[in-house]
């Protein structure tokens, strides 16, 4: 029950359950609909009251009631977030144990569960200055969480520029459309993925920021269950490999889209209309001596059409 979660003992939650339920309550009637002894229900009530969550009328016999639903909530809402807030300052002021011998050069280190290696990817992500490659699976799951594409939108509207690979067309669409100002491609790193039906995991995502900090996660093929090692910083072999695959990847990918993009201008330009001349073309005087060197007649010139290069000859009085 997640009220017992909350930190409710079994009768308190059983016995505020059973008051939402009703108007009010005397102790034998919250009794039969809690299945709660009815010498525990006086005890448990008292505790509730205690709590805020529940409102006694002494007369004879006692009722009871609850507070409404949505303030017991915010009630209970409040003090977990007071609790938090207590844990923080409390760890926060812990003294710190040989934290000289924390700093070592094996910095790699893994995390497990999908929720787990999304919040270690939004602070990747959320800490970067000038650029994130991001490597996604296309194995037909949703590979990715509306958490994570929301940073990287806000990463693009900081100025970071954000590369996204996808490994598969459906996933390529759809991460296109999450983050518009991405500049999404299709990867080409198909051959990390599972080359036999004897390979139990894939890759699930690559990231790498600002070319220093790495996480790599992978995907069981018979498990949802997604596992990740990650690094903050360069000085691992496994972080290192890996930064230059992707860096490399991403070189050979930045390569390919300017290079579409400038075939994408070219087509635009060459599809404009023709047939005005352009600007800064000066005619060129034509040369009426005949080759000896006499002068040049000021009325007459030859000029270059800026269209198509053929020339026309005309008079100064046109």
């Amino acid at each position: 029950m997640i009220l017992r979660e909350l930190g409710l003992k079994e009768y308190e939650a059983r016995c505020f359950t059973a008051l939402t339920r009703v108007p009010q309550g005397t102790a034998k009637e919250v009794s039969d609909i809690a299945d709660v002894p009815r010498t525990r229900v006086y005890d448990a009530v008292d505790q509730l009251q205690s709590y805020g969550l529940v409102d006694i009328q002494h007369s004879t016999p006692q009722r009871f009631r609850a507070i409404p639903v949505e303030e017991a909530v915010t009630l209970l809402r409040n003090q977990f977030d007071d609790r938090f807030d207590t844990l923080r300052d409390a760890l926060t002021d812990l003294e710190p144990v040989g934290e000289e011998g924390l700093e070592t050069g094996a910095n790699v280190w893994s995390t497990t569960g999908e929720g787990a290696i999304t919040n270690r990817a939004i602070g990747f992500v959320d800490s970067a200055e000038e650029e994130i490659v991001l490597v996604l699976d296309g194995g037909g799951e949703k590979v990715t969480s509306d958490r994570l594409l929301d940073r990287l939108r806000a990463a693009t509207d900081r100025g970071v520029t954000v590369y996204i690979g996808a490994l598969s067309t459906a996933t390529h669409e759809e991460v296109g459309a999450a983050v518009p100002d991405g500049r999404v491609f299709e990867s080409g790193l198909e051959w990390l993925q599972p080359q036999s039906d004897a390979e139990d995991e894939r890759i699930g995502r690559l990231l790498l920021v600002d070319r220093n900090k790495l996480l790599l996660s992978s995907l069981g093929s018979h498990s949802s269950e997604e596992s990740a090692i990650w690094s903050d910083s360069v000085g691992n072999g496994l972080t290192v490999i890996g930064r230059r695959l992707l860096a490399a990847g991403l070189d050979r990918e930045r390569e390919d889209l300017d290079i579409a993009e400038n075939d994408a201008a070219e087509t635009e330009s060459a599809t404009e209309p023709t047939g005005t001349k352009p600007t800064g073309t000066e005619p060129t005087r034509a040369d009426t001596s005949g080759g000896t060197g006499g002068a040049e007649d000021p009325g007459e010139y030859e000029a270059t059409d800026g269209t198509d290069g053929t020339e026309r000859t005309g008079t100064g009085e046109e």
